[in-house]
């Protein structure tokens, strides 16, 4: 038994030549995605994705080789827009939409080649395919919140003397931080991914299904607060002699073992599938015929649009730099104060250090961007999050000679309970930013047009106090900056 028929040797020779021309375009996107996966530990889960979605497509044979082919051939201009989404994505550094738009790509290729009803049997395993991105990192701020409040609720019910301020919880044993790492975003995404598998395998009914995929979601982050609390409340009754270090990793996967297990039994308790038959595993003989090779020389003339658009402005980009004045560098040293904060931009090609002694002042600047470096990245923090967590949380705007500039503030307190004030506003080109998405499109804008190819991070910070004045601290740094420029 084959997966295919022994049809045209020329014809799957076309198509493999064309899957590994497809690799090797989009070669850069793949590597990053890959090397994610193996420096996050959120996203290890998605090396299993691929393999168990080509089992998925596996157990599908039958269907597939009696599926009607009606070939759509002009999906294949949908094929060019996700090569555009992806060159987007790539201008601007948004890696999440790159990635998306490259793994959508298969799933309307293989409708532009073999039509819905052949498409409709897989499309589980190729949306599931998707779920390999790594996406959604965004939420962990939301979920240290929702743990910290669990985790104060568990302890007021078992009359644990508890006072929290932002994510620092003070016992009279001692005091405990809601890190990043405690968020639970990891057991969140592995069972999700999990309960999206017990979903498609046996539950039929779409009402089952969502209250399934509701309790998926519920019980990760109600267990993740459980634990959190365990933590702390054996650190009350032991003296702070147990529930640290070490013992974070090994309650960790504790509790990840009874969250797995508790969706598993639920999916089993929840089956409408009677005996989760796999009958359309088998199939005496396969007929699936390889793509018709007009198609597969449109669909790499649509697919290759993007990357070829990317050559274009990569050789511009490059003339560009070549024919530009290098600016001076006023990396300051030390970048780090010896105040206990600072901004985190590790990639940045200058960072300059005011003079204030009163109010810290950052002007952070990328001249460049590329795939190691941008302005917004996931790794460019406000502060360390290992010493600092966020109180408050706000934006504002005002206007200063004839500009508008709109800006970020946000209180963060250490477990000293030391409050700071961050303000960050972010120029690209002429203009203030404090809104990420909207820095994001008129970078996209910037670039195209040959204005500004990175930005600044312009960054202040005071000591909480009552005659504080935002907007004067606003008005240094942006006064700081234009000293910078002139």
């Amino acid at each position: 038994m084959t997966l295919f028929s022994q049809g045209s040797v020329a014809k799957w020779t076309l198509s493999t030549i064309c899957l590994i021309l497809f690799l090797l375009v989009f070669q850069n996107t793949f590597i990053l995605l890959v090397n994610t996966w193996f420096e996050s530990t959120t996203f290890e889960h998605s090396f299993l994705i691929a393999p168990i979605a080509i089992w998925l497509i596996y157990r599908k044979q039958a269907e597939l080789s009696n599926a009607t082919i009606k070939p759509a051939p002009l999906l294949l201009g949908v094929v060019g827009g996700l090569s555009l989404l992806w060159l987007v994505g790539t201008i601007v550094g948004i890696n999440a939409l790159s990635q998306f738009s490259l793994l959508s790509i298969p799933l309307v290729a293989i409708w532009a080649f073999y039509g819905f009803d052949f498409v409709k049997i897989i499309r589980f395993p190729l949306f599931f395919l998707i779920l390999s991105v790594p996406f959604g990192e965004f939420l962990i701020p939301n979920l240290q919140e929702i743990t910290a409040d669990l985790t104060v609720f568990f302890l007021q019910l078992v009359n644990v003397p508890i006072y929290r301020e932002g994510l620092y919880l003070y016992i009279p044993e001692g005091t405990f931080h809601v890190a990043e790492a405690c968020s639970g975003i990891r057991f969140l995404f592995s069972t999700i991914t999990l309960g999206l598998l017990i979903t498609h395998l046996q539950i039929k009914s779409r009402k089952r299904q969502f209250i399934f995929m509701l309790s998926v979601c519920l019980i990760p982050i109600i267990a993740n607060g459980l634990r959190a609390f365990m933590i702390v409340f054996i650190g009350h009754v032991s003296d702070m002699q147990a529930a640290v270090g070490f013992d974070h990793i090994v309650y960790g996967w504790v509790f990840f073992c009874i969250v797995i297990i508790l969706v598993v039994l639920l999916g089993n308790r929840i089956s409408d599938v009677e005996g989760h038959s796999s009958a359309s595993t088998t199939a005496s003989e396969i007929n699936i015929s390889a793509p018709k090779p007009l198609l597969l020389i449109a669909f790499l003339c649509s697919v290759c649009i993007g990357p070829a658009i990317s050559s274009i402005y990569h050789y511009k980009l490059n003339a560009f730099k070549e024919s530009a004045v290098p600016e001076s560098k006023q990396l300051s040293t030390p970048y780090k104060t010896n105040l206990g904060w600072h901004p985190i931009f590790p990639q940045a090609d200058a960072v300059s250090i005011g003079p204030d002694t009163k109010v810290i002042q950052y002007v952070i600047q990328y001249d460049f961007e590329d795939e190691t470096k941008e302005l917004i990245s996931w790794e460019n923090r406000l502060y360390d999050p290992e010493l600092w967590t966020i109180k408050s949380n706000s934006y504002h705007s005002l206007e200063y000679k004839d500009v508008n500039v709109p800006y970020r503030h946000i209180v963060v307190v250490n477990s000293l309970g030391v409050e700071r004030n961050i303000f960050i506003t972010y120029k690209v080109a002429n203009a203030f930013f404090s809104n990420e998405l909207k820095i994001k499109v008129f970078q996209l804008y910037s670039k195209l047009t040959f204005t500004d190819f990175g930005g600044k991070a312009l960054i202040s910070s005071t000591l909480v106090r009552d005659d504080m004045d935002p907007t004067e601290v606003i008005k240094k740094i942006v006064d700081y900056n234009s000293r910078i420029e002139n």
